[in-house]
Order: structure tokens, then sequence, then C-alpha cells
């Protein structure tokens, strides 16, 4: 019992096993089928990286994929993406969120199952890295509007100066979007420049000077760097540089020389006057070091200065002379930075004569025009005392002129006016500081012409009548300007009115020439300056309306003439056209006529039926010139040298020569359409059967020298003839043509055309006798003042 148990134990082992064994089998071999069908192409790979434009907009396809199996054989799921999506009808991948690249999502893994569309398992696991590229949508932003930084004046060239100014750029590409390049503009090219793009430190190029530039404000610039053709984008920041004073420059004072005067045998202590008080600085503004003044090189010990104020004063009493000393001022921190100037000293005689004026008057003319700040005049004063100083100035207060208290130079302050004033006299003082001395400046000014005429009107409207030499108006005007000379004069309508040198404005022109009812009179006013000026007033002269009648004609009766002349004009020209058109439409109906005859000519010529038709032309007794004779088909009679039609016993299809005989008249008078005829035209070869033709020109001789009865019936060699001089023919030109030459047969010289072929009827049989005899009963040879009824035949 328990072998059995044991056995049978065994035995469901080995088939569960077995059982396993098989099920593994069928899962390898699934899982390699669906594995084989879901692989993308065209790597055949399950994980693929697609880059994806960071602009790329919602619902755009990202990737389009392709797989190893068809639609059919496979199912494709996304697993839950919060950006991508996916739909296994078009095996798209679709964008349904915006992309940020700039927030560090750089990268995005979107996955997705693909199985077997008749079984759900297995799977393949497919992961799509999607790579965003960043694009340029964010300018560099700078973290302050302004920055100051402090430079010191004595920095040496080609320092580098860190300054604080950054940009950020928000792009997430940092090579080119984000990567952000700094600049300045050119105007401080001259001192500063950025060497390094990427950072804003400044090297200095040219030295820094306090006194000069203070303080200075740069633009920054900072530029990313996008690729692809994209739009830079930029921003901008202030930088102020704030230049350190440093203590650089010596003391300087503010005159190179001064002058100063002191009376002789001064006591010790007494000030030396000096036109302007001696002072220095320190050329460093922020620093202004205290400094230190001192004589230096001093030959005497007759004058003295005070270290700190610079005052100079009286050590001993001088002598009557001029001194020359050196003053000095020395920085009191730095004894190397010092200045030094000179004081003149005029040590004067006891004063005790007054100055002098050269003259004790002095005048001057100027124009009115005369610029502010031009000068006048020039006083001068003299002093016979030693060293005296001499001041100069206006005995009252002046406001139009100015006056130098040292070179006595005058000048004009205001702006003159002739019209307001037209002379100054000025009283000038010259003073030593104790005597004063007065001249007399008279400036007298000339009237320049500066002032337009005016018009009291400017516009005046009167009514008159035409009446000659009627007064219409008076017109007035007046010049600000001195003794000026008003003229008037017309700029309209001259050769009507006229005005006087009084302003009358007058009719000058009949009543017949003032044809308006009403004029605008242009006045123009000018004065006699220099260059003169002048001015323009309008006079509307109104006149009564005129009246229709013009002399003795009224204006009803020559509105009549013209209409009588323009109706002429018309009937005329109708007259013209109606005659242009009269002989256009003649010229038109002859030529269709002539054009009609040609082309039936033409068709009788060129009809191959069996009855050929001939044209009769009938004798005209006592005439021996040519008759013109019109060729028609129409089957009727003609009268006056007409033709009719009969029937021709030959066919077209021989040989025949046709055209016109010989005439007195020009061959260029013929037309076309016409034909002139004097004998008959016949076949001259004989036919057994056709005595009656044999007889006609009896005894002749072929070109062959054979007589005509005894001719074969062959008519491949006929031809046709008539009279016709050895001059060319004018319709000579080709066998279409209905003209020919004929053969003579009365020994004139004849010019033979190409022959057309003639034979009997169609069947080879003679014409019967009744129509021969019908057409030429007993043919003959007339005379030729004497036209016998002839047939041609075509």
């Amino acid at each position: 019992m328990n072998e059995m148990t044991f056995t049978q134990g065994m035995a469901m082992d080995v088939s569960l096993r077995m059982m396993l064994w098989m099920l593994l089998a069928l899962s390898v071999t699934s899982a390699v089928d669906v594995y084989d069908v879901c692989l993308p192409l065209p790597d055949k790979i399950t994980e693929i990286f697609v880059d994806v434009q960071e602009s790329a907009s919602v619902g755009s396809v990202v990737k389009k994929m392709q797989y190893n199996g068809t639609h059919d054989e496979i199912r494709v799921t996304a697993i839950p993406n919060t950006y991508f999506d996916y739909n296994d009808t078009s095996q798209e991948i679709i964008l349904i969120k915006k992309l940020d690249a700039d927030g560090g999502n750089e990268r995005e893994l979107f996955s997705m199952r693909c199985q077997l569309a008749t079984s759900p398992l297995p799977t393949v696991a497919i992961t799509v890295h999607m790579l965003i590229k960043d694009v340029n949508d964010h300018p560099p932003v700078f973290d302050e509007d302004n920055y100051y930084i402090n430079v010191s004046e004595t920095m040496p060239n080609g320092s580098v100066i860190p300054t604080p100014v950054a940009a950020t750029d928000r792009d997430a590409d940092k090579n080119s979007n984000g990567r952000i390049y700094y600049s300045i503009p050119e105007m401080y090219s001259s001192y500063f420049e950025i060497k390094n793009p990427l950072r804003t430190a400044l090297t200095l190029i040219s030295p820094l000077d306090y006194e000069t530039n203070p303080n200075m404000t740069i633009h920054v610039t900072a530029m990313d760097q996008p690729t692809g053709g994209a739009t830079q984008m930029t921003a901008t920041t202030t930088l102020h540089i704030n230049v350190v004073d440093m203590d650089d420059l010596p003391p300087a004072f503010d005159e190179p020389s001064y002058t100063g005067i002191v009376p002789e045998l001064s006591p010790k202590g007494r000030v030396v006057n000096v036109t302007k008080a001696i002072s220095a600085r320190d050329q460093d503004v922020t620093i202004n070091a205290p400094l230190r003044y001192s004589i230096k090189k001093a030959t005497n010990d007759y004058f003295q200065i005070d270290s700190n104020t610079a005052v100079v004063s009286v050590n001993n009493p001088p002598p009557a002379q001029e001194f020359s000393i050196m003053i000095e001022a020395t920085q009191i921190d730095n004894s190397f930075r010092t200045d030094t100037t000179f004081l003149k000293i005029v040590v004067s005689a006891i004063n005790s004569k007054p100055p002098t004026f050269q003259q004790p008057a002095y005048t001057a003319s100027v124009p009115e025009s005369l610029p502010l700040g031009s000068t006048i005049v020039t006083v001068t004063a003299t002093d016979t005392d030693f060293g005296s100083r001499l001041l100069y100035l206006f005995a009252k207060e002046e406001d139009v002129f100015t006056i130098n208290d040292v070179s006595g130079v005058i000048k004009l302050r205001q702006a003159l006016d002739y019209e307001r004033e037209t002379e100054y006299s000025i009283p000038v003082v010259a003073t030593d500081g104790q005597f004063n001395t007065t001249a007399t400046v008279t400036v007298y000014v000339s009237d320049v012409n500066d002032n337009n005429p005016v018009f009291t009107q400017k516009e005046i409207t009167v009514d008159r009548e035409r009446v000659q030499d009627e007064l219409i108006t008076k017109v007035e005007a007046v010049d600000y300007d001195y003794n000026t000379v008003l003229s008037y004069s017309l700029a309209s309508h001259a050769s009507l009115f006229a005005i006087n040198a009084q302003g009358e404005l007058r009719i000058s022109a009949n009543q017949d020439n003032l044809t308006e009812n009403q004029y605008d009179v242009v006045v123009i006013v000018t004065d006699n300056g220099v260059p003169s000026r002048q001015s323009s007033a309008v006079v509307k002269v109104k006149f009564p309306p005129l009246n229709p009648t013009i002399g003795n004609v009224t204006m009803q009766e020559a509105g009549s003439d013209v209409v009588s002349i323009c109706l002429g004009v018309v009937a005329a020209t109708l007259l013209i056209i109606v005659i242009i058109l009269a002989v256009y439409i003649v010229r038109r109906l002859s030529l269709f006529r002539r054009l009609q005859s040609t082309e039936q000519l033409d068709k009788a010529k060129n009809r191959s039926s069996l009855d050929p038709r001939g044209i009769m032309f009938k004798k005209h007794p006592g005439s021996r010139a040519p008759s013109r004779v019109a060729i028609d088909f129409s089957n009727e009679e003609s009268t006056d040298g007409g033709t009719t039609l009969a029937e021709n016993p030959f066919t077209l299809d021989g040989n025949s020569n046709y055209g016109y005989i010989h005439s007195d008249e020009s061959e260029n008078d013929r037309d076309v359409d016409e034909i002139q005829i004097e004998t008959a035209v016949i076949p001259y070869r004989n036919v057994g059967k056709f005595p009656s033709n044999a007889a006609v020109f009896p005894n002749m001789e072929d070109e062959d020298g054979l007589p005509i009865n005894e001719l074969s019936h062959s008519y491949q060699n006929s031809s046709l003839s008539t009279f016709k001089d050895s001059n060319d023919s004018l319709h000579s030109d080709s066998t279409s043509s209905k003209k020919g030459l004929m053969k003579s047969m009365n020994g004139i010289g004849t010019k033979s055309l190409p022959n057309k072929k003639l034979s009997w009827a169609g069947n080879g049989e003679m014409p019967s006798n009744k129509s021969l005899n019908s057409l030429d009963h007993d043919p003959g040879i007339s005379p030729i003042d004497e036209k016998p009824e002839i047939t041609v035949y075509f």
C-alpha cells in the first residue's frame, strides 16, 4: 500500500513538472513573439530619445511611433503622464501641457506598455526620454537698477575695477540662451573697457581726475547668446562711478600776478592796497588742505605778508619806487606741494596833482542797431604823481552804458532806439583815490530804417461809378522812423487805376475797360530808408452791375452771332464728312465691280465643263481703233462693244495663246477684266472633216511647213494667234491669267506665251456641222477698218 502510494505520488510529481515545463516553454515562446513585434522602429530598441522644443504648442505631435508589428497585432497603452499622452489609433505621442525647460525640467520620461492584441500578457515596456530643448524666451535680468562704486583718481592704468553688476537669465541653456555677455557704450571707452564679456569687471585704460570728472554714469548692457537665428534679448542697468579725490595736486593762486599801491614813507603795518586780494587754494577740492603764505627771495624788508591771510603790509617805510616780490603758498601737510605768484608794489610819491583827461570831451556817433557789448569810446586820463593808480567811473548812475574802471572802455549795455533817444551825455570821472577829474562823453544815435510803414486801414471797401479820373479813396500810412518819406504804388490793376504821392486812388481807365463788378486793388507803401521797407493794403472797389448792352450791340445779338458762327462751322464740317464718305463709297463700288468681274472671268477660265463658253464680239463699222470689251458672263447681250456667250466646240485641255492685241493706247490703262480683240481667234490646224475652216486661210502652212489641210487629227500642238507688236505685254505673267500674247497673222512681230492645250470634244468626235455653221457660217478675211463679228473661245 505504501509502495503504491509512493508510486502514485511520484507519477503525479512528474506530471506536474512536465506541465510546468510546458507552460514555461509556452510563456517563453509568447514572450519572444511579443517582444519582437513591439520593438519600435527603426532602431528596434525599447528606449527612445526624442528632442522636444520648449515652445511646442499643446496638442502638437511629439513623436510618430512605428513598430515591428502591425497595428492589428499589438496594443500600446501609455502610463499616465503630466505632459504627454499616447493615441494608439494614430500611434502618436501628443503634448497635453505646456513645457518649460527653464524650471529645471529639461528631461521628461514617458512610459508605454506594448502587448499582443490577442493576449494581455506578457507586455513590453517602452521608455521615451523627452529631451526638452530650451528656447530663448527670457531676457537677462539685473539684480538692481542702479549700482555704485568708488574709484580713486590715483588708480594706475591697467587696474581691474570689480563691480557688483550682475544679471541672470532664466533660460535653461547656459551655453547659448542663458549665457550673458556684458558691454558698455563707446562714450566711456576712453576710460574703461570690459576685457572679459562674461564678467562686469572694468579695466582702467586712462587716468581719472576728480577735478575734471568727479562722477561718471555708465550704462551696462547684458545680452544673451541665442542660437539658430533666435532674437537676442538684452537688459540695461546703470553703474555710477564716484571718483575719489586724492591729494595729487598742488595749491594754486587765483591770479598769476597782482598789483598794489602804497604811499611813500608809509608807516609800518600800513596795508598795501592790492587791486585783488591775494589768495590760493588746494586744487584737491575735497581735501582742501590748509596753506601757508610767505615772501620768497626778498632783497629788502620793506614789506611783510601774513602767513594765513596773505595780506601784504609795510614793514619799513619804503621810498617812492616800484617793487616786485615773489609770494609762495605751501600746503601745511605737504611742504612739497607749493605754488608762487608775483606782486608788483608801486610806492607813490605824495599825491599833489589830480589826474587829467587827454581831452575834456569825447563824442561818438553810433547807429541805433548797434549790437549789445559793442565799444562806444575809450576815455584816458594821466596822473603825474608817481605810482598813482587811476580808476574810471560814471559820475551818475547809467543803465545804457558800462565803463571798465581800469581801462576806461565804455560799452553798450542796452539796445538803442533813435525814436526814443537820439543823444546821450555821460559825465565820466577819473580818480587817483584823492583827486577827481571829470570829462563828458556825448553819444549821438543815428536813425536806422528799422520800422515798416503801416497803413491806418489794411482793407478798404468803396462803391463807385465807372467814371474816369473818379476819386475812389485816399489811403494813409505812417512810419515811426524819423524823417521818412512814403511813396505809394499799385501791385495789381495798375492799367485801370492810379495812385499819387498823397495816396489818392483814382480810376485811370475808361468805363469800357472796367468789365468787372469788383476789383481788389493792392496798394503798396514804401519808405525811403536804406534798406527800404514796405507794407500793403487792399482796396476793394465795387461798381454797379454791368448793362447787358455793350456799345450798340446787345448781348442777345452778340450771342446770336456766336450761335450762327458755330452752326456754320458745324455745317461745313458735316459737308466735308459727306463728301469724303461719297468719294469713299464710289471708290469702294468701283473696286467691288472690278473684283466681281475678275472673279467671274476666273471662274469661266477654270471651268471644266464639256460645254465651254466663248465671247461673241460684234463688229462696229467705221471704227479703226480697237474696241474695249467688257467681259460679261450673264448670258445677256451687251451694248456698245458688249459680248454674248456662245458655245465653244473645243475643250480647254488643248494649248492656246490668248491676250491683248496691239493698241496705240498705253497698256497700263487696261484693267485685268478687259480684253481688246482686233481679229478672229480660231484654231489654225485643220481637220479632214472640217473643210470650211481650211477655206478661211487658203494655202497656209504650219510651223513645220505642212499645209493646214494635210495636218493630222491631233490638236496637242495647236495654238491661238492674234496681232501683237514685239513689245512686252503688261499682262503676261502666267497661263492662269486670262490674257496672253497671240501669234501674228499679218506679218507683225509676235511674242508667244505658254500654250494652252486644246482638243475636240471629250469623246473625240468633231462638233456637228450645224453647230459649226451656227458659229461660223462663212468665215473670211475682213479689212482691218471693218471689224467682223468674231467669237473668242477659251
